[in-house]
């Protein structure tokens, strides 16, 4: 039989654990819980950040989406090879500020899907080519 020495049973006491049974006395309110707290609907999330300015690819991007076209089509334009970074970094930006949108929206990963101008991704584009004229 084991018997616990003194130092340690004023540190057992004092974290009301009853040295009979190594329990937590649960009648005590100062304990600490492992319990999962009640999900708050107050926390931050990734949320999309404003389109404030347009970077070289995208520019790119917005000058050649006269016509509809396929991201691959897009991505050799700008000399981007890798899929996920191109759409992450490039085209979801615009698709999220109202620049572009998908011909076929419905259908996301669609394998006829092509992306165009908005009416605001027009005026957009008349106004950098003016900006340019001057």
């Amino acid at each position: 039989m084991y018997t616990l020495a003194d130092h340690l049973k004023e540190r057992l006491v004092a974290k009301n654990i009853d040295l009979g049974t190594d329990q937590v006395d649960s009648k005590k309110d100062d304990l600490v819980s492992d319990q999962v707290k009640p999900e708050t609907t107050d926390l931050v999330t990734d949320q999309v950040k404003p389109l404030t300015r347009l970077n070289d690819v995208q520019w790119q991007i917005v000058m050649k989406c006269d016509v509809p076209m396929k991201m691959i089509e897009l991505m050799d334009h700008v000399g981007v090879k890798h899929r996920n970074f191109f759409k992450k970094t490039h085209l979801q930006p615009l698709l999220d500020g109202g620049i572009i949108q998908m011909t076929n929206p419905d259908k996301p990963r669609a394998s006829n899907q092509k992306y165009v101008l908005t009416e605001a991704g027009v005026q957009l584009k008349i106004r950098q080519k003016e900006k340019f004229k001057q």
